[in-house]
């Protein structure tokens, strides 16, 4: 018998049965809470769950000017976006629109080579090529992965900006 169990717990079955059974509660619970996940998922022994892409990057789009428009995403911990893969576009123009992006951090990537990525947040400014004063589309396209291993496609949007 364990040193732990006292005289009691020794000679009545029941005692020893709650003793073991508490002790491999607490030792599971210790486990489970110690296993990393990543989104809402995970235990002891399972497969990490992702965020769908729209948790894993949240965005947003404001009107800065006639001529500037800023666009900026969160990201949620353990996801990342790359800087390269950014393009921005106005809708029925392919053409690229010029975007301000601050240096990532280096990164390597098993497909892209090496490569700029951003955690926690990051700000795209867009200068438009000509004055806007009214709503306009704007074509958004991104992409991101969450560090236990999992790439999303390329994200494209086209959202209206209001004035």
């Amino acid at each position: 018998m364990p040193a732990w169990c006292s005289k009691s717990t020794r000679t009545d079955p029941r005692s020893l049965l709650h003793a073991l059974c508490m002790a491999l509660l607490m030792s599971g619970a210790a486990q489970s809470t110690a296993q990393p996940t990543l989104g809402s998922g995970g235990g002891l022994g399972s497969e990490p769950r992702f965020l769908p892409m729209e948790e894993a990057f949240r965005w947003s789009v404001s009107r800065d000017s006639d001529r500037q428009i800023s666009v900026r995403w969160e990201i949620a911990p353990e996801y990342y976006l790359y800087r390269e893969q950014f393009h921005f576009s106005l809708a029925g123009n392919e053409a690229r629109l010029s975007a301000e992006l601050p240096d990532g951090v280096n990164h390597h990537d098993d497909y892209f080579g090496d490569v700029q990525v951003y955690y926690d947040s990051v700000r795209a400014t867009l200068t438009l090529p000509d004055r806007h004063s009214g709503p306009l589309d704007l074509q958004i396209r991104f992409q991101g992965c969450a560090e236990a291993g999992l790439c999303y496609p390329p994200h494209r949007e086209t959202v209206t900006v209001q004035p």
